[in-house]
């Protein structure tokens, strides 16, 4: 990319000029900071979530019904040489490899296509982990929305993944409820 500034999201979602305008108008171009959405429209409304946070301060909204979902989805705007800084190293390899094996899954099954599923149903919650953990923080913007591709519930990828999923949805969010804590202590 040849802007400081990118939009990390699924090719198949729309970011309409309302989005772009938002962006523009409103980045207070913090290189730490990720712009995250507050309506992934239609389905996944975040709004009573807006705010900025880092480690400390996200456990404000992790009681909030939506909370586990908004830390799963991704489509943020980040600033590249930051990203690059705490991702770098997973260039040119898979990032299911490069993350801790919360799982515990045997090593010689973890690049099996089965697990990688499992992770890519989880890969946002686990970037937006680690980028708060590097010392990022999350600006759920509010009016930062966008139309989300919305298939049947059976056909969504997160849906067809394995059961595994939910195991680690719940490691996740528990590890990031006890780094939250932690955080606001030091």
């Amino acid at each position: 990319a040849t802007n400081d500034w990118v939009i990390t999201c699924d090719s198949d979602n729309v970011m309409g000029a309302d989005f772009i305008d938002w962006i523009v108008r409103t980045l207070n171009k913090t290189p730490s900071t990720w712009y995250c959405p507050s309506f992934a429209k239609p389905d996944f409304d975040y709004r009573p979530m807006a705010g900025d946070y880092d480690l400390a301060s996200i456990g404000q909204i992790l009681d909030q019904p939506m909370a586990q979902c908004a830390c799963n989805t991704g489509n943020q705007t980040v600033h590249q040489g930051s990203f690059m800084e705490v991702f770098g190293s997973y260039r040119d390899k898979r990032a299911d490899l490069m993350m801790p094996n919360r799982l515990n899954i045997p090593e010689a099954e973890r690049s099996t296509r089965h697990w990688r599923l499992v992770f890519d149903a989880l890969d946002s919650f686990i970037f937006n982990l680690t980028w708060l953990e590097a010392g990022g923080r999350l600006c759920i913007g509010e009016g930062l929305e966008y139309q989300h591709y919305r298939t049947s519930e059976a056909e969504s990828n997160y849906a067809r993944s394995p059961a595994e999923k939910n195991k680690l949805g719940e490691i996740l969010f528990k590890e990031l409820e006890a780094k939250c804590l932690a955080a606001q202590t030091q």
